[in-house]
């Protein structure tokens, strides 16, 4: 099931994202579920799913965001099923709001059930899809990249960054030690093979799943990391550091 499976990436561009929330809403415009095909017009029917699809994009971002430090460690099933569960909560509440400016009958406490249980239902359905059809990046957290071989004293701990100093490159890990490796960063880099991270620097690359935050102190930009490092953020790499939401 693993090789029929394609990644998930929180780490993606907003042209793909507006291109897939361009054809999502293109699909419900046209099959007009929950009543939406027999009581709107087309242009109001557009309208009221552009801005639906939208905002389930700005949660889901948001859902990752807030969730993703404090899931490392659990299954790929309770991590969807807490993003869904912070997913419905934020979203059912505002697009409940939404919708009752097209049909005033929602704008109830039955109305409020009733529209609940749609998203819920709906949510439900694209996270299965999701668990089946998808894979995040916490699943390449446990696969070890080649750059481990490279590694003198053998651990199991994570790669939290990676550093160049002088003609080494120095591999800081979550179990608080230090390696140095005599080779190049752009190879380093390339032996993390699928480890969902970037480089913020020509000198720095970051493991995503480490980053806390985004800071910006006298005019210059940093990444904080889960081990209180703050990574440098130059300006040819700061593309990498906002698609992943974080500036």
């Amino acid at each position: 099931m693993k090789s029929a499976q394609f990644r998930l990436d929180s780490n993606i561009t907003w042209q793909y994202r507006l291109v897939l929330a361009i054809g999502i809403t293109a699909v419900f415009v046209l099959i007009g579920p929950f009543g939406t095909f027999e009581g709107m017009q087309f242009g109001t029917r557009l309208t009221y799913w552009f801005v639906k699809v939208g905002v389930a994009d700005v949660v889901v971002s948001f859902t990752h965001r807030l969730t993703d430090p404090r899931l490392n460690g659990q299954t790929r099933l309770h991590r969807l099923l807490f993003r869904a569960f912070i997913f419905i909560v934020v979203y059912a509440p505002i697009t409940w709001l939404w919708s009752c400016l097209f049909e005033s009958r929602l704008m109830s406490p039955m109305g409020f059930g009733f529209f609940l249980l749609n998203d819920c239902a709906l949510t439900i359905v694209l996270f299965i899809l999701a668990y089946y059809l998808c894979s995040d990046e916490a699943d390449f957290i446990g696969q070890h990249p080649q750059l481990y071989d490279r590694l003198v004293d053998k651990t199991s701990a994570g790669i939290i960054r990676l550093a160049v100093n002088d003609h080494f490159v120095e591999v800081f890990l979550d179990d608080g030690t230090t390696q140095r490796l005599r080779m190049r960063l752009s190879d380093a880099v390339r032996e993390m093979d699928h480890a969902p991270g970037f480089c913020t620097h020509r000198s720095h690359w970051v493991s995503r799943t480490h980053i806390v935050k985004a800071v910006k102190e006298d005019g210059r930009e940093f990444v904080v990391l889960t081990d209180g490092a703050k990574v440098p953020v130059s300006k040819t790499y700061r593309e990498n550091v906002q698609a992943a939401g974080f500036v």
